[in-house]
Parts: structure tokens; sequence; C-alpha cells
């Protein structure tokens, strides 16, 4: 829900609560009315089912346009692709990113797509990421957490670079500088 990110994002972006007053996020919803959530948040645009694809395009396509007027850019965050996938399948949820990540690169808009490690197989992962950018894959090994980019910008390597979570940011441990640029 916009309340469980609002709450999440407090440790990570300072004054995150005064961007969303000031215009500067918005949210598309369409897990919260099928939970039975009534409550409406002011910085909400909600859809009732999440197979709803046209509405959902429609949605983010009046937000975008909304904030091209005001701004150079727009970010956009996707939360969770595994979630489109389990209401439909990989092939409808695919023929409606090709269009949706299409016009988020048209508008120039920095976007994020995350998709649940372990519930999908390697060839929907792939689909998927062949009308991406690029990935960064997160992964536990051994009671480490690691993460891999893959085809973002100029990476010398694609192997796992350990990492930790704080409340205050991602720290990147001991690693060769040849690695990432």
């Amino acid at each position: 829900t916009p309340k469980d990110i609002r709450d999440e994002m407090r440790y990570i972006v300072s004054g995150y609560e005064e961007y969303e007053k000031l215009g500067l996020v918005h949210y598309v919803d369409t897990y919260s009315r099928g939970m039975g959530e009534v409550t409406n948040d002011p910085y909400t645009t909600y859809i009732d089912e999440p197979t709803d694809h046209d509405k959902i395009m429609q949605a983010t396509e009046h937000v975008a346009n909304d904030y091209k007027t005001k701004h150079k850019y727009y970010r956009l965050a996707f939360r969770s692709l595994s979630t489109l996938i389990a209401y439909s399948d990989p092939n409808t949820a695919f023929r409606f990113l090709s269009p949706f990540c299409g016009r988020r690169k048209r508008d120039g808009a920095v976007s994020m797509y995350s998709i649940e490690k372990g519930v999908h197989g390697e060839q929907e992962i792939q689909m998927l990421g062949s009308i991406m950018d690029g990935m960064i894959d997160f992964k536990l090994d051994q009671l480490k957490s690691l993460f891999s980019v893959q085809g973002i910008c100029d990476v010398q390597s694609r192997s796992y670079i350990r990492y930790t979570v704080g409340k205050h940011g991602l720290n990147i441990g001991s690693f060769s500088l040849d690695h990432i640029r």
C-alpha cells in the first residue's frame, strides 16, 4: 500500500513525506482495493483490478504527462512484476510491459522494475530482461548478500559483489575498482 511504501521510504529518503506534499510522488495502486482497503490516499490513483492493464497504462500516462509538464524527467518504480505476472501470465505481462517500458524510455524516465527471485523461471526473467536496459541481480549465498550488475552502462565484470544494507543506505564491501565504474 502507499502507506507501506511511505513507511519504508522514510528510512531511505529524509523528507519523503514533504516530497509527496510538493506533488513529487504519486502512486498507482492496483493492490489495496483488492485487499479490501477503502481509505483514499491523496497521492494515489487506485485501480480496482491488477489485470486492468489499460487503466494501469492510462493512470501512469496521466501522471507521467503531468510530471513532464513541470520537470525534465521523472522516476518510476514498478513494484512488482511478479504480482503482475501472478494475476495473468508471462506472455500477457510481456505484451503489456513492452509498450509500458517503451513509453518510459521515450520519456527519458529512470525506471526500476522489481521481480521476486525464485518465483519465475529463467526464461521468464530473460524475456522481461530483454525489454530492460539492464538488470541488477541480488542473491544470498551462505549468509552473504551479493549483487551483480548486468547490461547497465560500462560494467567491467558481471561478478557478484558483497554488500550490506543499513537503515541509511547500501554499503558495498571490499572490491577491486575495476569491477564497477
